[in-house]
Parts: C-alpha cells; sequence; structure tokens
C-alpha cells in the first residue's frame, strides 16, 4: 500500500497548506490553494496519473466538455427550481461583461484547479489503489469516485469553517462520476463552475 500512503501524504500536505495558509496569510488563501492543487499532484502522483494529468488525450477531453455540458443543462435547472421553491431566490443585477468576469474566474480559480486535485489526482490515483469498479450509467465508478469526493467535501469544511460545507459532497459525486466516464477533468470542470455560477442567483444558499 506504498501508493496509497503517499496519496494520503500529498492529501495532508494539501490540507496543511490550506490550513497554513487561511490562519497565517488569509489574503493569499485561493492563490496558495490553486497553486497547492497543481504542484502536490505534479510531486507525488505516480507516473501514469501524472501522464493522464499533463498529457490529455484530446478526444476524450472533448467528448467531457459535452457531458460537462448536457450535465449542467440538465441539472442546474432543478436546483435552481428547488431554489426558487424554497423561497432563497435573490440572483444579483449583473452585467454581461462582469458574469464574464465570475465565469473566468469561476473556471481557472476554483474548478480548474479543485478538479485536476480531487479528480484528475485523488480519484485518479485511488482508482489504481481499488480497482474494482461498478459501472453507472456508462461510467465504471468504485471507491475512488466516493472517498475523492469525501475528501472534496471535508476539504471545503476547513477552508469555510461550516460543517454544511460537507453538502458539497453531492455535487463532489456528480464530478467524479462525470470523470469516470471519460478519465477526463474537462467534463467535471464544467459542471464545477456552472454549479459555482448558479449561486449568483442564491448568494446565501452555501
Amino acid at each position: 500500500m506504498a501508493s496509497l500512503s503517499r496519496l494520503l501524504l500529498g492529501y495532508l500536505v494539501f490540507v496543511g497548506i490550506l490550513v497554513a495558509l487561511k490562519k497565517l496569510a488569509p489574503e493569499w488563501t485561493v492563490t496558495g490553494t490553486v497553486a497547492a492543487c497543481f504542484l502536490v499532484p505534479f510531486v507525488s502522483a505516480t507516473h501514469p496519473t501524472r501522464r493522464s494529468l499533463f498529457q490529455p488525450r484530446w478526444k476524450a477531453t472533448l467528448q467531457s466538455l459535452y457531458d460537462g455540458g448536457i450535465a449542467s443543462l440538465v441539472l442546474l435547472p432543478v436546483f435552481l427550481g428547488v431554489v426558487y421553491f424554497l423561497g432563497e431566490w435573490s440572483p444579483q443585477p449583473l452585467s454581461a461583461s462582469s458574469l464574464t468576469e465570475h465565469a473566468v474566474r469561476e473556471i481557472l480559480a476554483v474548478a480548474l484547479p479543485e478538479e485536476f486535485f480531487f479528480r484528475g489526482y485523488l480519484q485518479g490515483e485511488l482508482d489504481r489503489v481499488w480497482k474494482r469498479r461498478v459501472r453507472v450509467r456508462g461510467a465504471p465508478c468504485g471507491w475512488g469516485l466516493l472517498l475523492a469526493a469525501a475528501l472534496f467535501a471535508c476539504s471545503h469544511v476547513l477552508l469555510r469553517g461550516e460543517v454544511r460545507a460537507l453538502l458539497v459532497v453531492f455535487p463532489g459525486l456528480i464530478f467524479g462520476w462525470l470523470y469516470a466516464r471519460r478519465r477526463s477533468i474537462a467534463g467535471p470542470v464544467i459542471f464545477h463552475a456552472a454549479c459555482n455560477l448558479s449561486r449568483l442567483a442564491c448568494p446565501g444558499w452555501m
């Protein structure tokens, strides 16, 4: 289980950086977290995982982008409908330029680094430790998906200091399913960014 120990060490280093920044230099938390999301996998990932992360397969990437777009179109209206039904609907007035700025920031500073770390690195490595899979709607899913989603949620609790941040485990499972389907982080990045942007319609929800 040397690879599992190495993986857990990588995650603990990531969490340590996150906690230290939050306590000692909160103004650098976002920048430091983004850097850690890329640097930890670069240093500690095994060769097969590093190759899949840094040498993407373009056909799978395009297919994954399509999957992420479909997931956004199907699932986010359901979420927004629930929010509206519960009376939490309070969209912020945004110009086209402001919305574009939000979208670029969510993709480049949040969704891309987090999916690179939690799906491409953690889920990818965990899938190599526990190889047994069950096919769920065309995607081979196993313990790696579940554990990566759980660690994703725990990291959000540490960052936000709120237990309710554990709720992100649910979108985390969908991100993991999208990754398992194509072995590409492109779809999870698109859907992750879309989920975060949907909060503009209900800023107090999470």
